[in-house]
C-alpha cells in the first residue's frame, strides 16, 4: 500500500488527472445546481435562452483562444525548471486571453 501511495505522489500525470477529475465533479455539481435554480425561476424558455447564451460564449472563447492552450502546455513543459520564464509566459498568456475575451 505504501509503495502504491509513493508511486501516486511521485507521478505527475496521476496528480494532474486526479485534480482534473475533482474539478470536473465540482463543475458538474455546480452546473446541476445552477440549472435547477434557472429552471425554477426562468422556466423552460429561460433555460433555452441560457443554453443559447452559453453556446455563443463558448464559441467566442474557442475562437479567441485559437490553439494557444496547446502552445502554453508545450512551453510549460519546456520551461518547467526555469520558474521565472514560466511565470512570464503564463502572465503573457493570461494578458492576451483577457484582452481577447
Amino acid at each position: 500500500m505504501r509503495s502504491l501511495l509513493s508511486f501516486f505522489t511521485k507521478n505527475v500525470l496521476l496528480k494532474v488527472a486526479s485534480f482534473n477529475g475533482v474539478f470536473i465533479l465540482i463543475r458538474i455539481g455546480i452546473g446541476a445546481i445552477m440549472s435547477r435554480i434557472i429552471a425554477d425561476y426562468a422556466g423552460a424558455a429561460g433555460m433555452a435562452i441560457m443554453g443559447n447564451l452559453r453556446n455563443f460564449t463558448q464559441g467566442i472563447q474557442t475562437f479567441a483562444v485559437l490553439g494557444f492552450e496547446h502552445g502554453l502546455v508545450s512551453y510549460a513543459a519546456a520551461y518547467r525548471k526555469d520558474f521565472t520564464e514560466l511565470k512570464n509566459i503564463t502572465k503573457l498568456h493570461g494578458l492576451y486571453q483577457s484582452y481577447l475575451v
